[in-house]
This record gives C-alpha cells, sequence and structure tokens, in this order.
C-alpha cells in the first residue's frame, strides 16, 4: 500500500503544479471564457436589435430564393439551438414574422473566440411556413450545410 502511494506522489504532484500555474487563466479571466450558446443569442439579439432600432420594430433580411428584401418582425431567438460549424463561428436561428403572418426561420451566423468579440457576419432563411430550404448534418463534430432545395443558391458561406 505504502508503495503505491509514494508511486503515486509525482503525478499528484505534477498534477497539483500543472493547476497553480493555470490559475490566472482560468474560467474566471473573461477572456478567456469559452463561447456559451447564451452568449451567441445575445449577440443575435443585440445585432436585431440594432437593426430594427430605426425601422419600427422591423428587421430587413434578404431572400435570395424569391428576389426581395423581407420585412420581419423578430418573436423569438432559440438560444438552444446553438450549432457550430468552425472553431470559432456559430449558429443559431430566430423564428421572424411578416406583415401577413408568414413565418421564417432565420440562421444568424456568428464569429468570435471569447463573448466580447463575436459578430453576426451573416444571415440566412433556413425555412419559410415550416418548409426548409436547406439542412444541417454533423460532421465530424460540426455542421454542415446539407441542400434540400434546388431554389437555394448555396453561397459559398453556406458550404464550409
Amino acid at each position: 500500500m505504502r508503495r503505491t502511494i509514494l508511486r503515486q506522489l509525482p503525478a499528484a504532484f505534477a498534477l497539483l503544479i500543472a493547476a497553480f500555474a493555470g490559475a490566472g487563466s482560468g474560467p474566471s479571466d473573461p477572456k478567456m471564457t469559452p463561447v456559451r450558446a447564451a452568449d451567441v443569442a445575445d449577440t443575435v439579439r443585440s445585432f436585431i436589435g440594432d437593426e430594427t432600432h430605426t425601422r419600427d420594430g422591423l428587421c430587413r433580411i434578404n431572400d435570395p430564393v424569391e428576389n426581395a428584401t423581407l420585412n420581419l418582425r423578430l418573436k423569438d431567438v432559440y438560444a438552444e439551438k446553438l450549432m457550430k460549424i468552425q472553431p470559432d463561428t456559430f449558429i443559431t436561428c430566430a423564428f421572424f414574422e411578416s406583415a401577413d403572418g408568414t413565418s421564417y426561420d432565420v440562421d444568424f451566423y456568428v464569429k468570435g473566440t471569447t463573448r466580447q468579440n463575436l459578430k453576426v457576419v451573416d444571415v440566412s432563411i433556413h425555412s419559410k411556413n415550416g418548409i426548409e430550404r436547406y439542412a444541417w448534418a454533423d460532421d465530424k463534430g460540426f455542421m454542415r450545410v446539407k441542400a434540400i432545395s434546388s431554389k437555394m443558391p448555396m453561397r459559398e458561406e453556406l458550404a464550409h
């Protein structure tokens, strides 16, 4: 028993040193805090707030399928639907409605390595009235776009 304890001391000592060495850069350091789903959702809400501030609460979103610019009202941002498409690029979905009651699920692409530097870099209509224009597939831990509609132009940034 005593030999077992003596053999484990070097490993325990190494773990203790590693713990103290990393104490200054742990989760309490806001610059090192990993991005959370709530951070991405907050970034999207802030982006939408900036976009709708001078437009009576309406967000203008380009629809390349219908070749139109839509004026949509935000209903909800789905923080729980966070997806990762690259190590520093995330997607979350928001639900919008037009004045005529048409519903849209819109994907917001958010890039950044910490919650302080997150930024919306792209917006794409994922579905209209529940009919998907594209789907997502897991590819070794990262989500990739999978075309399901020949009408959906596959932009370069969506085909990561």
